[in-house]
């Protein structure tokens, strides 16, 4: 089970997230690992995409076959890509895979999301999940506070 960390944010916005899972039972291991945060789950890839545009997730689960047969087909990931860089500050974007070694920060960079995480280590999704969103959140806040400090005349 996962806790969220002390300093997490608490509004509703900052609370939910998509999990674009077609297997049943790695969408069960992957409701677990987001637990604390409400979660939807699309029934379809022009849900998802319309979801993503529409709405800012602070969580993102992706099997990298959802719907298609490999991420370069993925619609779901291409349209992450095209969101504006100040929402996927704040977003944590996990791309799910057979292929993938858990945790590699090379494969994630290429792949444009924060993490990576193999199907056999789905368990560990919850822990890098809030580990994660805690060392984005700490990267990003002096240029959050200088953004919302700046004065535009």
């Amino acid at each position: 089970m996962s806790t969220p960390a002390a300093n997490e944010p608490s509004g509703i916005e900052d609370r939910e997230s998509l999990i674009c899972v077609e297997d049943p039972e790695l969408l069960k291991l992957a409701v677990n690992a987001v637990e604390g945060l409400r979660f939807s789950s699309p029934f379809s890839v022009e849900d998802a995409v319309h979801r993503v545009k529409s709405h800012h997730y602070a969580v993102i689960l992706l099997s990298e076959t959802f719907r298609c047969e490999n991420r370069h087909q993925n619609r779901v990931l291409e349209e992450i890509s095209y969101l504006p860089l100040d929402q996927r500050r704040t977003q944590f974007v996990v791309l799910i895979g057979k292929y993938f070694e858990t945790g590699d920060p090379l494969t994630a960079f290429a792949a444009g999301v924060d993490a990576v995480v193999n199907v056999s280590d789905i368990e560990k999704v919850g822990r890098m999940v809030w580990q994660g969103r805690a060392e984005k959140k700490a990267f990003y806040r002096r240029y959050l506070d200088a953004l919302e400090n700046l004065v535009i005349t």
